[in-house]
C-alpha cells in the first residue's frame, strides 16, 4: 500500500489490478464521505455514479444530507426510495398504488391475488371503525350481503279503521328508511284496498288490493329497496274500509 502524489491510497495484490481509494471532502458538510474507486489505468469509475448522486441530491440540498438521510439508527446504509424524476420519496407518506399492467392491455405480470378468512361460522364481531378482514367460504368464495344486520329493521302495525296510519316509524336526521318487504294480511271477511305512502300525506307509492281473508305484498333483497324519496320521514297506509283488523309487517333498511 502507498500514496499517490493526491494523497489517494493505492491498494494492490498479487495477480489482480491495482486500484486507487480516495475519500473527497463535500463542501459545506464538514465531513469526508463517499469513498471514490478508479481503476489503475485511470478510468474513472464513479463519476457516472456522482452524476446520479448529484442528481437525487437536489432535492436533498447537498450530498451529505442525502447521506445522513441515507443512514438509519445504527449508521448502516438502508434504501432510499426515489419518484420517476430520482427525487427521495418518504416512505410513509400516502402514494399512489400503480400495478404494471395498464387497463384494457394483456396481462404482463403474475397477478396478486387477494384473500381473507375463510370461515365455516361467523367470527367475533370487531368495533365499529375497526379494520376488518374480508370474509370467504372454504372455496374463496367472497361472502357479501346486500345491507348490515344493524341498519335493518321490522315494524308491525293492526289497521281497523280508516285513518292513515304510520306503519314504519322516521328514521332519524338524514336516514332514509327505504322499504324492502312488505306484507300486508286482511283477517276480516271484507276485501279493502290499502294506499301506502312515504310520508304523512305524501305521495302514493302503493296500492293494493287486498282480499277478504288473504295477505299480499312485495319483497326484494335490501339491496333493491325502494326509496323513500326525503330523510327522515315515516311510511303510512291507509285503508279504504273499516275491517276486523288488517296487518301490515314492513321491513326497511336504513340508508343515507
Amino acid at each position: 500500500m502507498a500514496e499517490d502524489t493526491d494523497d489517494n491510497v493505492l491498494l494492490s495484490a498479487a495477480g489482480t489490478d491495482t486500484f486507487k481509494a480516495a475519500t473527497k471532502y463535500i463542501a459545506g458538510s464538514g465531513h469526508h464521505a463517499l469513498p471514490i474507486l478508479t481503476q489503475a489505468d485511470g478510468t474513472d469509475a464513479i463519476t457516472p455514479l456522482l452524476a446520479s448522486l448529484n442528481t437525487v441530491a437536489t432535492a436533498c440540498g447537498s450530498l451529505a444530507t442525502l447521506f445522513s438521510a441515507a443512514l438509519n439508527i445504527n449508521g448502516d446504509l438502508q434504501t432510499v426510495l426515489t419518484d420517476a424524476s430520482g427525487s427521495p420519496v418518504d416512505p410513509t407518506a400516502a402514494g399512489p398504488v400503480i400495478g404494471g399492467t395498464q387497463a384494457d392491455s394483456p396481462l404482463a405480470f403474475a397477478p396478486v391475488t387477494e384473500g381473507g378468512l375463510a370461515k365455516t361460522a361467523n367470527p367475533i364481531a370487531v368495533s365499529d371503525g375497526d379494520v376488518v378482514n374480508a370474509l370467504h367460504d372454504k372455496l374463496g368464495k367472497r361472502i357479501s350481503i346486500p345491507a348490515l344486520r344493524e341498519v335493518k329493521a321490522i315494524q308491525t302495525t293492526t289497521i281497523t279503521g280508516t285513518s292513515e296510519t304510520t306503519i314504519v316509524t322516521a328514521g332519524g336526521s338524514g336516514v332514509f328508511a327505504d322499504l324492502y318487504r312488505l306484507i300486508i294480511t286482511n283477517t276480516s271477511a271484507t276485501a279493502v284496498t290499502a294506499t301506502i305512502k312515504d310520508a304523512t300525506a305524501g305521495t302514493t307509492r302503493y296500492v293494493f288490493a287486498v282480499p277478504a281473508a288473504a295477505t299480499v305484498g312485495f319483497s326484494a333483497d335490501a339491496g333493491s329497496a325502494a326509496k323513500q324519496s326525503a330523510a327522515n320521514n315515516n311510511w303510512t297506509a291507509t285503508v279504504s274500509g273499516s275491517v276486523t283488523s288488517i296487518v301490515i309487517t314492513a321491513e326497511t333498511v336504513a340508508n343515507i
